[in-house]
């Protein structure tokens, strides 16, 4: 599955601390390997949540070929 960034999300994640940030960039390719993980949530009509092991939210939506992360929530 791919994952791809609404810039403003990505940029979030470049600004955090490190370790948070190491932790976001190991968790969210394993959350997302082969499909959008049984625990994601609606979050709008089109916006699902899920919550990181590190305890970050992701908000995102389903694009073709994977998801697409449109914001992070520290």
């Amino acid at each position: 599955m791919r994952v791809t960034w609404l810039p403003s999300a990505w940029k979030a994640v470049e600004e955090a601390d490190p370790v948070i940030r190491g932790r976001i960039e190991s968790e969210v390719p394993v959350m997302f390997a082969d499909s959008v993980p049984a625990s994601a949530v609606h979050r709008y009509v089109d916006v699902l949540m899920v919550e990181l092991p590190c305890g970050v939210e992701l908000d995102f939506e389903r694009t073709g070929d994977g998801v697409m992360i449109l914001y992070v929530g520290f």
